[in-house]
């Protein structure tokens, strides 16, 4: 486990309002008011000597153990200051290639600061070597040693074992071994984390080096030289040149830590490493170690939920292993939970708290925690909370409790998670396992953006090889669902396959652990719920099948996925006209037909660059075949990433259209192909899924190994490995998976069937020819009835295939509704703009507010953005901050709040001109453009306009951005006060509105909102009933933005016209083989 560095912060002192709010759900405190981060007692941490003796011989100075608390493991950690000159040693076989060691203050992996050597010239297939002397200590199993590096070069972390009685005879200075972790392979500049231990293994092939090296103990006669009492002291980097060209080979390093460590004059081996190394009869161990977790030993992907009163055992035949619990001192669900198989994850307490209380941070304490007892021995993972602020006082806060809770904790040393919003880089140096979660369901953010932000994350914020685990969202936002409550609506229900495709997803970008955000028990028997536990069931049950895998792999990298094509192109073309402007992509292909067409190009994703190259579709892949449409699918993009673990290859792929975070459509293509990198010759490619382990067509070309994937649904998993006997032993534990899968799978077909059903009566219109959404019904009817048919069999794998296309058929009847109301509603691009638009069981909620809109009184509309009282003559001055103490400035004179939260290396305005609001972003002069900016660079709020009681609050305006947006994924965002931040609006700059003829760059846009927020939420209601809103612009990356004729008016939606009920849709006529069959019959 990672203990912070030896710099001691500050201790924070925060107001008691920010404490509270550090609860462990800290959005809807479902789990209660959790205890806050306290200070802690000063930690046991092995001191950094003034300078050391570089030589590298028994005469090395070293630093000292000093005095620790009893039963406390010591960890040595160099921050590599300022006198890494001294305490740092480079050397080069023979020492033929001088080296300069040297303090570099401009960099570091975590804060600014490391330790820099440069081999001045080096010669091909040299190996080199960066290290310094440590306390000495036993060489235990389990001491671990990790140190981040900034390198072009092969390296690998590295400590030296030193035998004190086996004496070489070419030094008379004891034998010594060193022991490399897992070589990092030669990459562009970028931190990077090196890990090693001295495993058993590990020390064994130590000691038979030894051995060959002495041959047999010159002072005995021994046919074997002693190698017991093998002592750690020094640790560092090994670096290959690989067949380099001479030039020079610069290495940065940073952030060293090494231990448990043993003192070795209280040295009594089995003793002493039981009383530092091994907990006292642990019933289950997790251990997060080199970007592996593993429990017991064996690997572990982490899949968490919530217990809300719900028996364990159903959670477990859910697919769960770990269960968050309100309160760390429940005894009783602590057994139930490990009685089920499973771990528990729960906040731990604070400092100085009182009963259940938070700690009082204004009153710092230094008590620490008492040890925790065998009692709490479920409890694998400590959860200190999904989304603590990245604010300094914060991260010293947290700091302070992760070193009480460590403290505390000892005898079993438990990760520690914290989910963060921001500040990364700091929490990653505290955090074992990071959290980072953004909602996307229902919001502007597309799917393959949320993937994008989490590698992002991986890749550039966190600290390197930080394992990171992310929430998977289930449900509505919070507000969303309070406000439809408040208005006596229905909840919404978010389609299940959405949850697959997030989790998916997720897996692609790296992650080490899912969280699954639930509300509401699980045990729960409505409809829409029994889906999403079945949902949940089957997302579960398709991770459980690769988890070995999936915690193994350390190594993640992007892969491109692009649609299969063969035969004759021209097929893709065709096209035939019916309900509008809809998607018809399965009513040939997944009946049977085996020439559906895909067509893509290559793309990427616009949140932090070039991650996940992808395929992206911007045009039609038709289906030939049924009734035939005119296929207008928007773009969307195939994900993929593959993971590595040695000879194994793990490709996870998933399809993400463009607006599926609301109403999810098939991919617009059957087959996709890709091509594994790195493959073996002898290597076999496997498709994985919940039932079957089923071999792929592949074959050996330029660059890898080409694999195709048929039937590519919403994504795959493919193992691509030469391990046949790896495969016949996933085989086994797939058996075991298929039954409960089969059956959810069937069960959720025929639920989602029975609702989809039911609102496609609700959505048709009056006079529609349904002939298409009637035939696809009818498909998926017949699919679930074979299904159902083949579970009876126990035919597991061909019920779960046919159980997938039934769904995949309701899908299309349900993404052909969606896309039909919002061109009717004009709303494309932005749906979210209505609250309705949000899921395919709000629709008819849609069509309602459209038409009481439509019919209702309008006042007179109120300009948000007006014209500020100034000398017109003088030219347009940026707005004050809302934080600048009174000014005397006629910008001053704007009634809304502005924020600048821009570095110092950015010029941030906004500038309100004759009612246009412009918001820039630019580098100031002599600095170079960020690749990476935190949102919120310039934000404006408007003065708040009452809303009266009973009227929906209808904004409307025009937004015009030059160019892209370039820094952070966010762009540019509209939001109001009632929906918030995740039910705003979203661009990039790319979005083809502003590029549109005839409207000079100028898109419009429009929110409708006839919610207000539910009573407990803010705003909050006016004495005479009114409710206030307003509106806020956001510019979170370099650009430039600009807003005009912004307006919002109350709609009176009680003097609305009645809508009257619609007629039962006009039934659709019998095909044509049924008419002449009909026909035959009666004239018989």
């Amino acid at each position: 486990m990672r203990r912070r560095d030896s710099r001691r912060r500050p201790r924070p002192v925060l107001p008691g309002a920010l404490l509270a709010a550090i609860g462990l759900l800290g959005v809807s405190g479902l789990l209660g008011a959790g205890p806050a981060p306290a200070p802690a007692q000063e930690p046991v941490e092995l001191r950094i000597p003034e300078a050391a003796d570089p030589a590298d011989d028994a005469t090395t100075t070293v630093p000292e153990l000093p005095d620790a608390v009893p039963g406390r493991p010591r960890f040595f950690t160099d921050p590599c200051g300022e006198a890494c000159a001294v305490e740092w040693t480079a050397t080069a076989p023979g020492d033929l290639t001088p080296a300069q060691v040297k303090f570099f203050p401009e960099d570091g992996a975590a804060e600014p600061g490391c330790a820099q050597a440069v081999w001045i010239k080096t010669q091909p297939d040299m190996v080199l070597r960066f290290d310094r002397a440590l306390p000495p200590s036993a060489a235990i199993d389990e001491l671990t040693a990790s140190v981040a590096v900034f390198t072009t070069l092969r390296c690998a972390a590295a400590v030296r074992v030193s035998f004190p009685n086996a004496i070489d005879p070419n030094t008379g200075l004891p034998a010594t071994a060193w022991i490399a972790g897992r070589p990092s392979p030669a990459a562009t500049f970028a931190w990077r984390t090196l890990t090693t231990a001295t495993t058993e293994a590990a020390l064994n092939d130590a000691r038979r080096r030894v051995r060959l090296s002495l041959g047999p103990d010159p002072t005995t006669g021994d046919a074997a030289a002693n190698l017991t009492g093998a002592v750690v002291d020094r640790a560092g980097v090994l670096l290959w040149t690989d067949g380099g060209t001479g030039g020079p080979a610069p290495l940065r390093v940073d952030d060293l830590r090494v231990g448990p460590l043993v003192p070795v004059g209280a040295l009594n081996l089995d003793e002493t490493a039981e009383a530092y190394v091994t907990p006292p009869d642990p019933k289950r161990r997790v251990i997060v170690n080199g970007g592996r977790v593993t429990l017991d030993g064996e690997p572990f992907f982490p899949r968490l939920t919530f217990a809300h009163e719900v028996d364990p055992a159903l959670l477990a035949i859910s697919g769960f292993n770990l269960i968050q619990v309100r309160d760390w001192r429940d005894r009783d669900l602590l057994d139930a939970i490990a009685a089920a198989g499973m771990g528990a994850a729960a906040q731990p307490p604070s400092p100085g708290e009182a009963g259940a209380g938070p700690a009082d941070l204004n009153e710092p304490v230094d008590a620490g925690l008492a040890p925790f007892g065998p009692g709490t021995d479920a409890i694998w993972l400590w959860n200190l909370g999904p989304r603590i602020p990245g604010e300094p006082a914060w991260v010293a806060a947290t700091e302070a409790w992760v070193d009480a809770v460590r403290a505390a904790d000892t005898a079993r040393d438990r990760p520690t998670l914290i989910g963060v919003t921001g500040s990364e880089r700091a929490y990653s140096r505290l955090a074992d396992l990071l959290g980072v979660s953004r909602m996307v369901l229902g919001t502007a953010l597309p799917l393959w953006e949320h993937t994008a932000l989490l590698r992002e994350v991986a890749d550039r914020k966190a600290r390197p090889g930080e394992p990171l685990f992310t929430w998977i969202q289930t449900a509505p936002h919070g507000r969303t669902a309070a406000m439809r409550e408040a208005a006596g609506l229905e909840p919404a229900v978010l389609e299940p396959e959405l949850i697959t495709r997030q989790a998916l997803g997720a897996v692609a970008a790296g992650v080490k652990g899912l969280g699954y955000w639930i509300t509401e028990p699980l045990d729960d028997s409505t409809p829409g719920r029994t889906e999403r536990r079945l949902a949940l069931t089957l997302t579960n049950l398709q991770l459980a099948a690769v988890e070995p895998i999936l915690a193994s792999a350390t190594n993640v990298a992007p892969l491109r996925i692009l649609p299969a094509t063969t035969g004759d192109p021209r097929e893709a073309n065709r096209t035939r006209g019916s309900f509008g402007a809809v998607t018809n992509l399965l009513a040939g292909s997944l009946a049977g037909d085996d020439d559906t067409r895909g067509v893509g190009t290559g793309g990427q994703s616009t949140f932090g660059g070039g991650f996940g190259r992808t395929a992206s579709l911007d045009g039609a892949a038709i289906a030939r075949g049924g009734t035939g449409a005119t296929d207008a699918r928007p773009a969307g993009q195939a994900t993929g990433a593959l993971l590595s673990d040695g000879a194994d290859r793990l490709v996870v792929a998933v399809w993400h259209g463009e607006d599926d975070q609301f109403v999810p459509g098939p991919a617009p293509f059957t087959s996709a192909t890709f091509t594994v990198p790195g493959a073996l010759a002898t290597a076999t490619a496997w498709r994985i899924t919940p039932t079957s382990v089923s071999s792929l067509p592949h074959e050996q070309v330029t660059g890898g190994m080409r694999v195709t994937v048929p039937n590519f649904g919403d994504g795959a998993i493919v193992l691509v490995t030469p391990n046949h006997q790896g495969v016949n032993h996933l085989r086994r534990r797939v058996a075991k998976l298929a039954p409960g899968a089969a059956t959810a799978a069937v069960h959720l077909a025929r639920l989602k069937i029975e609702r989809t059903r039911v609102t496609d009566v609700q959505l048709r219109p009056r006079v529609f020819d349904g002939r298409e959404l009637d035939a696809l019904l009818r498909s998926a009817e017949s699919k679930l009835d074979d299904a159902e048919r083949m579970l009876k069999q126990h035919d597991w794998d061909r019920a779960f295939v046919a159980a997938e296309l039934a769904r995949r058929f309701a899908r299309s009847v349900q993404r052909i509704h969606w896309d039909r109301l919002v061109t009717e509603s004009r709303l494309n691009g932005i749906p979210n703009a209505s609250p309705h638009l949000i899921a395919f069981s709000t629709l008819p909620d849609h069509v309602l507010m459209m038409q009481r809109v439509g019919f209702a009184g309008r006042g007179r509309p109120v300009a948000l953005l007006p014209a500020p009282r100034r000398d017109r003559s003088a030219g347009a001055a940026p707005l004050p901050s809302s934080e600048d103490e009174d000014s005397d400035d006629p910008a001053a004179q704007f009634d809304g709040r502005v924020y600048y939260g821009a570095p110092a290396s950015i010029a941030a305005a906004a500038v309100l001109d004759e009612g246009e609001l412009q918001l820039s972003a630019q580098p100031k002069t002599g600095y170079d453009r960020p690749t990476l900016l935190d949102r919120g660079l310039v934000v404006v709020e408007t003065a708040p306009v009452d809303i009266p009681a009973g009227h929906a609050a209808v904004i409307r305006g025009e937004v015009k951005i030059s160019g892209p947006i370039l820094g952070n994924g966010e762009g540019v965002t509209v939001h109001d006060s009632w929906a918030e931040e995740l039910g705003g609006l979203r661009w990039t700059g790319e979005e083809p509105a502003f590029e549109a003829e005839g409207n000079d760059g100028w898109a419009p846009f429009i929110l409708i909102r006839p919610l207000p927020p539910a009573p407990d939420r803010t705003p909050r209601a006016n004495p005479d009933g009114t409710r206030p809103i307003t509106v806020t612009f956001g510019l979170h990356g370099v650009g430039v933005a600009r807003f005009r004729g912004v307006t919002v008016e109350a709609a009176n939606l009680s003097l609305a016209s009645p809508v009257e009920e619609a007629p039962e849709p006009v039934p659709a006529p019998m095909p044509r083989l049924l008419d002449r069959l009909g026909g035959a019959l009666r004239r018989f």
